[in-house]
């Protein structure tokens, strides 16, 4: 049983390029396209995780702002080569609890699903993410204009009783970092990935992560 080393941590000024040419190698019609302003900015703000493996990326994942002081927030631009691991519901926790904890003021928190990519779908139910079906129309119009005619768009929104779960699922994560998946040549095989966690909700709010977990009001 082979065992990947893989880091999960926040962006920083010094990932632009990096990120850049990650999104330009793994090239996905799920992903809206970000001008290079847009990505810089929300890089060296720390609103990207990044998933490395042997000092190489192998996912990025984000979160925009949207409407009048940023009250809508966007979990977008999520990319991963290391599948079957689970990472995307990781950058989701991770995400989700950053802004409710460090980044609060908001009145959505959503993702957007483009043209009917049920993976993405089903893995951000499994995190309670659920349909809104009737979005502010200007974050409507938005989204649709980065998409082709055709493309479907469905918007789910994440309902502030999901954190509880969120801060349980990260902090099971630091009791037990491993994760596994079958190979899928031998589905008797796993692999497993042993997962670094370095986030700043952690090192600035680990407390309250904790308390949010309990059930207790943050």
């Amino acid at each position: 049983m082979s065992l990947l080393e893989v880091t999960l941590r926040d962006s920083t000024e010094r990932d632009f390029a990096a990120v850049k040419r990650f999104f330009l190698d793994n090239h996905s019609d799920y992903n809206k396209t970000r001008g290079d302003h847009l990505l810089l900015e929300r890089i060296e703000a720390h609103h990207f995780v990044i998933i490395e493996r042997a000092g190489a990326i192998v996912g990025v994942a984000g979160t925009f702002r949207h409407g009048p002081g940023g009250i809508y927030r966007e979990a977008g631009a999520t990319r991963i080569t290391l599948n079957g691991f689970g990472l995307q519901r990781v950058t989701h926790y991770a995400r989700s609890l950053h802004e409710h904890l460090l980044e609060p003021g908001y009145r959505d928190y959503y993702s957007t699903v483009v043209d009917a990519n049920e993976a993405s779908k089903h893995n951000m139910a499994k995190v309670g993410f659920v349909d809104w079906p009737d979005p502010p129309d200007g974050l409507s119009k938005q989204r649709s204009a980065a998409v082709a005619p055709d493309k479907r768009i469905d918007f789910m929104r994440l309902p502030e009783a999901c954190l509880s779960a969120h801060a349980k699922a990260l902090l099971a994560l630091l009791a037990d970092p491993h994760l596994q998946r079958h190979e899928r040549a031998d589905p008797a095989r796993r692999e497993t990935a042993r997962l670094h966690v370095k986030l700043a909700i952690l090192e600035r709010a680990r407390a309250e992560v904790e308390r949010l977990a309990a059930g207790t009001p943050t």
